[in-house]
């Protein structure tokens, strides 16, 4: 397995390119504030399938918009 890959969380890109707030993907995908707020920021360190499937729903994106895998520099 090739160890110089990392995920990358792109959850505030796609947020901020559709005009979406924290405080308003919490209230419509019913997610709690300071979860989306972790996504958001990338403080997540394991991600739960279910919030992703949510912002997929919500923001109206593919998981592949969310997540990137990358070389490491």
């Amino acid at each position: 397995m090739n160890q110089n890959v990392e995920i990358e969380l792109c959850v505030k890109e796609v947020m901020d390119n559709k005009g979406v707030s924290i405080s308003e993907l919490s209230k419509i995908a019913d997610i709690k504030y300071d979860i989306v707020k972790r996504y958001y920021y990338g403080e997540i360190v394991r991600y739960d399938s279910e919030v992703l499937k949510k912002f997929c729903i919500y923001l109206d994106c593919k998981i592949d918009d969310l997540i990137k895998i990358k070389q490491k520099i």
